[in-house]
């Protein structure tokens, strides 16, 4: 009898509920309002990582060598950053700048790197020669990292972060060589079938997704470093057209939110089944250089592999036993000199079917461009709160709780009034606010408060769905915070509450924690 791959209806539903084990959530619709949205026209910012053929960075080009083209049409650059601005403030040189998420605000636009051990998709001789070839890397480095860099891991039952974003090599280091790594009795079934393969595939999409969620309110490019294989290849047109259609928008959506993030994946494997990153001149001149075709790996209609994730973020996709820690040395060192460029398209279409692939030329000749080669087409207006699924909200809303990384998309901080009641105050800039038929604005929020014991289990949730109004210009609502409360029992054992705060207009989600 012929296998099929991943044809589990109930296995392949979980790639979109939720890549983490967590009980389902209700939530109370908030009430509807009838108001109208003003949104600008979208604007696409690029990072783009320029390197000659041996591969050293080049970081004097200017802003005319630069040639943007979205569906084959050139567009309009609005803005332009070299390489110069992008870099570790002066007074920081020689110095642990960086020892907290907290701290990244220190640092500008400077690019910051996040390395992450795949513990759920390599057998364990592989795991273990992985984490081998990181920990001769960092040997390498120097004792202060000019990338503040977090280590995190995906296990089958969790997604940690390993240590916050610091620039102490000891520190990973010593962390890298006391971690015991995935549970042995999996390593002889790491997951390449059915319920399992779907399984694996949702944690490690999950994983992404909750990375690139909890940095996007972190300014400049973050380098994001796969060390494992990923989940096995999938082909999709086997799966059934159900199971297609829900494997299609779970990848459309996290390839946006990646690029709202400003997050390029690199995946480096030893068994990995990856893609090398295409370098073509162009049609109109020989002596230019480019960084893609407008054919997206990220097809959702034949074979879908891991590595193919990586090429159009701007990454790189290395398969093999030889020189592991050299390619992620590599990765890590050309995402540190970039240029960012921003533009408008010229002809916008909010088609999330449609891949815009995005073409970037240097009219300069023997240079090599790495940049994201596309986005899919976004709703130009945020969906109505009661529009947005309760699927989704699961897994932002528990994802964020059970996390330990900061979500820095809404800027928020938690205060204590007594025992059970807090005040949230959010960042009122980072939330949707509606027009009202009476001239005020609304915005509409959803508050959960989990009470976390030491181990990080989840003793208790509460969820608020809570709306602000008011009378403020959108100039004045830019400056202050929106002041939400909240009440929270705590359970024994409580040693942490985590609070998080989902905007429901457009996605963006921040936490919070205080301890009892």
């Amino acid at each position: 009898m012929k296998k099929k791959n991943m044809t589990g209806k109930p296995a392949l539903r979980r790639i979109i509920i939720a890549a983490i084990a967590l009980p389902s959530l209700w939530i109370a619709a908030p009430a509807q309002t009838t108001p109208t949205i003003k949104v600008e026209s979208r604007i696409v910012l690029l990072d783009i990582a320029v390197t000659d053929k041996q591969g050293n960075p080049v970081t004097d080009l200017k802003p005319e060598e630069f040639k943007i083209y979205e569906k084959k049409t050139e567009q309009k650059m609005l803005s332009f950053e070299p390489p110069s601005l992008h870099t570790m403030p002066p007074d920081t040189a020689g110095k642990f700048a960086v020892n907290s998420t907290a701290d990244l605000a220190r640092i500008g636009d400077s690019p910051i790197a996040i390395l992450v051990l795949d513990e759920l998709n390599m057998n364990f001789q592989d795991e273990v020669f992985a984490r081998e070839k990181l920990i001769q890397w960092l040997t390498r480095q120097p004792p202060v990292l000019p990338q503040p860099t977090a280590l995190s891991a995906v296990t089958y039952t969790n997604f940690d972060l390993l240590h916050d974003f610091t620039q102490d090599r000891d520190v990973l280091l010593a962390i890298l060589k006391k971690h015991a790594g995935g549970v042995l009795w999996r390593a002889d079934s790491k997951g390449k079938v059915g319920d399992q393969a779907s399984e694996n595939m949702a944690v490690t999409l999950g994983a992404l997704e909750r990375i690139s969620q909890a940095m996007r309110g972190v300014p400049g490019r973050k380098n994001l470093i796969w060390v494992g294989d990923g989940f096995p290849s999938v082909n999709v047109g086997d799966t059934g057209r159900t199971a297609a259609d829900e494997i299609s928008t779970q990848v459309h959506r996290l390839s946006n939110i990646m690029l709202h993030a400003r997050v390029t994946l690199s995946v480096v494997g030893p068994a990995l089944k990856g893609y090398q990153p295409v370098t073509i001149a162009s049609q109109a001149d020989d002596d230019m250089s480019s960084n893609s075709t407008d054919t997206s790996m990220l097809a959702t209609s034949g074979e879908m592999t891991f590595g193919g994730l990586a090429p159009p973020t701007g990454g790189h996709s290395y398969s093999g036993r030889n020189d592991l820690d050299a390619e992620i040395g590599r990765c890590v060192a050309e995402g540190q000199s970039y240029y960012t460029i921003s533009y408008r398209p010229s002809e916008p279409n909010d088609d999330p079917k449609e891949y815009r692939g995005i073409h970037v030329e240097v009219t300069r000749p023997g240079l090599v461009v790495h940049t994201r080669d596309g986005y899919f087409g976004e709703p130009t207006e945020p969906e109505p709160p009661g529009k947005v699924s309760t699927q989704q909200l699961a897994f932002d809303l528990n994802g964020a709780a059970t996390s330990n990384f900061q979500y820095t998309d809404l800027h928020m901080k938690a205060e204590r009034v007594d025992q059970v009641n807090f005040v949230v105050r959010a960042a009122a800039k980072d939330m949707t606010w509606r027009d009202l038929p009476d001239g005020r604005r609304h915005a509409d929020v959803i508050v959960m408060a989990a009470c976390l014991s030491r181990s990080g289990r989840m003793l208790s949730r509460s969820y608020t769905p809570l709306g602000s109004t008011t009378e403020a210009s959108l100039a004045a609502i830019s400056l202050v915070d929106a002041t939400l409360h909240v009440h929270v029992t705590q359970p024994p054992g409580t040693v942490r509450i985590r609070f998080v705060v989902r905007d429901m207009g457009n996605g963006r989600v921040g936490t919070a924690d205080l301890t009892p």
